[in-house]
């Protein structure tokens, strides 16, 4: 656990034993074997024993038990007995070999290809040559050339008993008897190796340690009564990249009974799209089951970033001479995006917009009460190495975004409220209207309480109804309190329900939904889930979660409208200056998750949950479109003209996949993104080369990892970090509410830890390591526990700079330099896929003419499908 964020824990690794265990994928049971020379038998594809259960194993019972039976009731004793069987005759000092599978031999092969020399490759050392060695280098040979050093993996130990020394007349110096019982490293305590003499061919040791944190001499200790050996964690059994891989045991001797890796599949639905039950808010999110308060409420999904959106659209209108309108929005995702501090990517450019799908777009928000929460999304390349192979830059590599429960438990079939803040909501008034605000709410409450109180606490009481409409009444006549007036109740009868749950729970109270209702009026939205697809250079896929038939739905999403134009990225040399030289550059990378078609610039975005990680296949696809037959799909819209819907403020198209197979769990999910998009990418991989400047290029994350220790100032002068990364530190606001303290003509503080300090960027800055409490460089590869603490130099208010003392590492992460990631690779591979012809409406296509404004003596031809 990490003791500077409540909800982080580091995976360390696996204990060495590993590597000597029997099991199985299926099982999570482990096996052992103890009897002599047995774990020394070594792995060949060309074995010549085979592993068999033995037919003296008395407990065969065991073999119809559950391992969760095994474990808890037979855990006290072994019961088993397995048997290593010649495949054929073995000569006396023939070496014995076993195969321990194929997925033992993928898994050493993959450790081998990714391999690298740990941190301290160059000064690590082995011991052993040191314990056979008589004369031991003290702290008076530190500067002696003819002694050679201990390496800073190693230390010495002494074996020191208060029973079996002399005192002296210093009460912290004792001698050491020569019949000093030496033995086992239990009695050993770390010392110091002060100074060395020899009397009659023999070495004698004067060393200090500490015992109980009292600092003790001991002089006259023979050679005997010292031990040299690695620090903790330094050896190479702990290296965190050490190879660690179970023996596989053959199929045929893993029992049913045991199979409890074997998940069974989740066959009721856990997450829906219905119709919102905030009045006039379309569609929202509900929970099939109930989610515990802080667990996931859904599978975790991508972000995509959108780069200096309205600069674009700028220097678009200059560059074809349209007229420019800042105060108009770019484009209908303006009221989707989510600031980058969420998203963690607010260093990837001057201005980002985050586009986050399933929960960030379909689910609506209250300003009153919101339970769902996001963690920032890891990144990840996926194997695809950044800059160098075709797919850089294609795909989005912020992945894992989740939403958590939040203040409490989410009940099943409730609607899923995400916090957009009041700030959204003001900003979208002249489109929504009047909406109390969090503090409205808050006030609300408080007055029904006073009023509760007025009237006695009863409904029924005299003059009670005339009291409560005097109430409304005069609040209403008050401008400043419209928003409170809107969250009250206007029946006297509803303040006693509103009382126990608040008025923001009162303006929403019909927002738990019985799932029967759910199941006839909505959708079911967690039939996939985001892992590594299978697809070379395609990053992550969607995978089935449960077995889907032939002419089912796979899932459904929502689409946004957008045009072409809204897609490009331009640059200019002066950007304040319409008459400057406007160039292309690419387009946006959420061209890359849109549908459209060749014969138009209109663009459809889907953003249901995982739908984004849905992959190509021309030949082997499962699934295809096609409109939905929901009620929130406006199939009207299919003859309205794209310019037309572009200018609209909302979304109203509504399109499903479907099976066009039946779909086992655990399969990819593929469509046929179409020829056009097909030769698109293998034109543009034929043409494809490197980036010849990607060497000085690293992924800032690829440093991101917390058990490694940050270089100071000093250390990166002779060991830099990547031009392209800078590091960057979580300092809680609250920090600046301590006093503080002038220390080197500095103002310097210290840190603390505050809830949901590492849930966003808000609170990162940038930051310089000026000093690391504790070296740790020899076991910087190791497994051992994180403890190092760093002293700080942050910069906040208008570069103004001070100290930070006490960061933890967890509180240090490094982040890519704006314009400096795959994502902005003006080479990277952009291609919409192709939205079916059947789809696609003839009034979304380019040089349409109309039958009824076609002069009947012209010779017109119509571009498009058949009219």
């Amino acid at each position: 656990p990490d003791l500077h964020d409540e909800e982080q824990f580091h995976w360390k690794g696996l204990q060495l034993l590993q590597n000597y265990m029997y099991g199985h994928p299926s099982t999570s049971l482990l096996f052992f074997p103890y009897s002599p020379a047995v774990n020394l038998i070594n792995h060949s594809k060309e074995p010549n024993v085979k592993l068999q259960w033995s037919d003296s194993t008395k407990n065969k019972d065991w073999f119809n038990r559950s391992t969760e039976d095994l474990i808890t009731n037979e855990n006290d004793h072994a019961g088993l007995m397995m048997e290593l069987v010649a495949l054929r005759d073995i000569q006396p000092g023939e070496e014995v070999f076993l195969d321990y599978g194929s997925e033992w031999q993928e898994a050493w092969d993959q450790h081998v290809k990714s391999w690298r020399k740990p941190l301290d490759s160059k000064t690590h050392r082995p011991v052993e040559p040191f314990q056979n060695q008589q004369k031991l280098p003290t702290r008076q040979d530190f500067q002696n050339d003819d002694i050679e050093q201990l390496p800073l993996n190693a230390m010495t130990v002494c074996w020191v008993d208060f029973d079996d020394v002399e005192e002296t007349d210093d009460p912290h110096v004792f001698r050491w008897t020569s019949d000093h019982i030496t033995g086992d490293q239990t009695e050993t305590r770390q010392c110091t190796l002060i100074s060395r003499y020899e009397r009659n061919g023999k070495y004698r040791y004067t060393a200090e340690m500490k015992i109980d944190g009292t600092k003790y001499t001991f002089t006259d200790i023979l050679r005997r009564g010292i031990d040299v050996v690695d620090r903790p964690y330094t050896a190479n059994q702990f290296l965190r990249q050490s190879f660690r891989h179970l023996i596989q045991m053959p199929d045929e001797m893993i029992p049913e009974a045991w199979k409890d890796l074997e998940q069974p599949v989740e066959e009721s639905c856990g997450l829906y799209m219905a119709e919102s039950s905030i009045p006039n808010s379309g569609l929202g999110m509900y929970t099939g089951k109930l989610i515990k308060d802080s667990h996931p409420i859904a599978f975790p999904d991508i972000a995509i970033q959108c780069t200096d959106v309205d600069e674009n659209s700028k220097l678009w209108h200059w560059r074809v001479e349209k007229e420019y309108d800042e105060d108009k929005p770019a484009w209908l995702l303006d009221n989707y995006y989510w600031n980058p501090p969420y998203t963690g990517a607010e260093m990837e450019a001057t201005d980002i917009q985050s586009i986050v799908p399933g929960i960030g777009m379909l689910a609506n928000s209250h300003t009153g009460s919101f339970n769902a929460l996001s963690r920032l999304p890891f990144r990840d390349n996926t194997g695809i190495r950044p800059q160098t192979d075709p797919g850089a830059g294609s795909s989005s590599t912020y992945h894992g975004l989740q939403y958590m429960a939040y203040n409490g438990d989410i009940a099943a079939g409730a609607e899923i409220f995400v916090e957009y803040g009041d700030h959204w909501f003001l900003d979208q008034e002249e489109r929504l209207g009047t909406i109390p605000l969090s503090e409205d709410f808050a006030e609300a409450d408080e007055l029904l309480v006073k009023v509760w109180e007025t009237i006695g606490g009863d409904p029924m009481a005299d003059g009670a109804q005339q009291k409560w409409n005097e109430f409304l009444s005069e609040l209403s006549e008050d401008e400043d309190e419209e928003r409170v007036f809107i969250a009250l109740p206007k029946n006297l009868s509803d303040v006693e329900y509103v009382l126990d749950y608040g008025t923001a729970r009162y303006s929403v109270r019909d927002s738990i939904k019985p799932i029967e209702w759910l199941e006839q009026n909505g959708r079911c939205l967690d039939n996939i889930k985001p892992a590594v697809s299978s697809i070379p250079q395609a990053g992550y896929g969607a995978f089935a979660t449960r077995s889907i038939r032939k002419g089912n739905v796979v899932t459904t999403t929502p689409l946004v409208q957008l045009y072409r134009d809204q897609m490009v990225i331009m640059e200019a040399n002066d950007a304040n200056n319409p008459k400057s030289e406007i160039l292309f550059v690419n387009d946006q990378l959420l061209l890359n998750y849109c549908f459209g078609h060749d014969n138009s610039d209109f663009l459809l975005y889907p953003y249901s949950p995982v739908v984004n990680y849905i992959n190509h296949d021309q030949h082997k696809y499962n699934a295809e479109l096609r409109w939905s037959d929901l009620p929130y799909h406006q199939s009207d819209w299919l003859n309205r003209p794209a310019r037309e819907l572009i200018d609209l403020d909302h979304t109203g198209l509504i399109m499903e996949f479907v099976a066009t197979r039946d779909i086992k769990p655990g399969e990819e999910i593929l469509i046929d993104y179409g020829t056009r998009w097909q030769q698109a990418w293998d034109k543009y991989v034929e043409n494809w080369k490197p980036n010849p400047y990607y060497k000085r290029y690293t992924p800032a994350w690829e440093f991101n990892d917390y058990t490694l220790p940050v270089r100071t100032i000093e250390e990166q002068k002779v060991r830099p970090y990547p031009e392209n990364v800078f590091i960057g530190c979580y300092i809680a606001s609250s920090v600046e509410q301590q006093a503080g303290a002038v220390v080197d003509g500095k103002l310097q503080y210290q840190w603390e830890y505050e809830p949901r300090l590492y849930h966003t960027t808000l609170d990162m800055t940038k930051c310089e390591i000026v000093e690391r409490y504790k070296e740790y460089v020899e076991t910087a590869d190791s497994i051992r526990p994180v403890g190092e603490l760093y002293k700080v130099r942050v910069w906040r208010h208008h570069q103004m700079s001070w100290i930070v003392t006490d960061v933890p590492r967890r509180a240090i992460e490094f982040f890519d330099s704006r314009y400096s990631s795959d994502l902005h690779l003006s080479r990277a591979f952009r291609h919409e896929m192709d939205l079916p012809d059947h789809m696609f409406s003839v009034l979304w296509m380019k040089n349409i003419v109309r039958i009824e404004d076609v002069d009947a003596n012209e010779d017109t031809t119509a571009t498009g499908d058949e009219l």
